[in-house]
């Protein structure tokens, strides 16, 4: 094993199940066969978010990868103690990897020289074949590939405020997320924190009702200076995908009108008008930040209810669901504070 390893346990033996479940509408209140205790029911409840608020949720994952820098992505805290956010952010990034496969021969005092720092990047036009159900090219580079996972004990998650200064952060305790070892797939990640952090959790949508011409707001955390700090663009919904893709995006997407940057990735996709969270950014498209043709392609969350009614099931926390009247089995659930 890589000095890396594989922080992504839970989910491998169960991939297969939840990648079954994601295209239907199940909301188990079971116990799930897992390595550890699970509650007796997921804590779930609705509620609604006041809209334009839900930005608020954003958080910064980091990690510190040794002589190589660190990365740097988003997440949107949905539970005190869970961070949701893009599979792409938890595998090392393929420059990243080449070199732990094959690192340059430099001192160590050339090598800290070269400290950097690392976001999300997919080009899909030369990576992925959207005509073969959107799977990595191999033409001998391996960057399509997603690299080795990062060790969950040097993720940090933290809550940063405008002014760059950080208000509270936490360490990780667990990840549930899907195999996958391509960054053509367009998966969510779930973190486990080991300590609640203060902003207030975002409503998730758990039923997709988003469509084509809706307004959104995209917030990450903008990593382009030396002092990190949250951003909010809004954005409207171009393009939405199913199980198959389409030319321009992956599989279970959202093409978003405005580009964000790397270290925006995993970064909250909020709908306008009501405030609930909708996607995670997964990555930008165009040749560079700020590429007036440049988009932003972002995960749909409804498509992985499972995985997250999964997440609360193992870890006791409590799950706001978007209050949804006509759909019934959301119906059914109470409302968040029992009012």
């Amino acid at each position: 094993m890589s000095r890396w390893g594989s922080s992504v346990r839970r989910c491998r033996a169960r991939a297969g199940r939840w990648r079954a479940l994601v295209a239907g509408f199940t909301l188990p209140m079971g116990c799930v066969a897992t390595d550890g205790e699970a509650p007796a029911q997921a804590r779930l409840c609705t509620a609604r978010a006041a809209p334009n608020v839900g930005s608020g949720s954003v958080v910064m994952i980091s990690a510190d990868l040794g002589e190589y820098g660190t990365l740097r992505c988003s997440g949107a805290l949905v539970a005190p103690t869970l961070v949701l956010t893009s599979r792409l952010c938890l595998g090392l990034p393929s420059e990243v990897q080449a070199l732990v496969l094959d690192p340059p021969v430099t001192t160590e005092e050339t090598r800290a020289g070269e400290r950097g720092l690392y976001g999300v990047y997919v080009d899909y036009v030369s990576g992925c074949s959207s005509d073969a159900g959107w799977r990595a090219i191999e033409d001998g580079s391996f960057s399509s590939r997603l690299g080795d996972d990062i060790e969950q004990t040097s993720l940090l998650v933290s809550v940063v405020e405008p002014d760059a200064s950080v208000r509270s952060m936490s360490t990780v305790r667990d990840v549930f997320a899907a195999v996958t070892e391509s960054r053509c797939d367009n998966y969510l990640a779930i973190l486990a924190l080991d300590v609640a952090l203060e902003p207030t959790p975002v409503p998730v949508r758990m039923k997709e009702t988003a469509s084509v011409g809706d307004r959104v707001q995209l917030s990450g955390i903008w990593s382009m200076e030396s002092r990190p700090r949250p951003h909010t663009v809004a954005a409207t919904i171009e393009a939405i995908t199913g199980g198959l893709g389409s030319a321009t995006a992956p599989p279970l997407s959202a093409q978003l009108s405005t580009q964000v940057c790397d270290f925006e990735a995993g970064g909250p996709v909020i709908a306008e008008d009501t405030g609930a969270l909708i996607g995670i950014v997964a990555t930008p498209t165009g040749t560079e930040c700020g590429d007036p043709l440049g988009r932003t392609v972002a995960t749909r969350v409804a498509p992985f209810r499972q995985l997250l009614v999964d997440a609360v099931l193992e870890t006791g926390e409590s799950l706001q669901v978007e209050a949804q009247p006509e759909e019934p089995v959301l119906a059914e659930l109470p409302p968040c504070g029992g009012g």
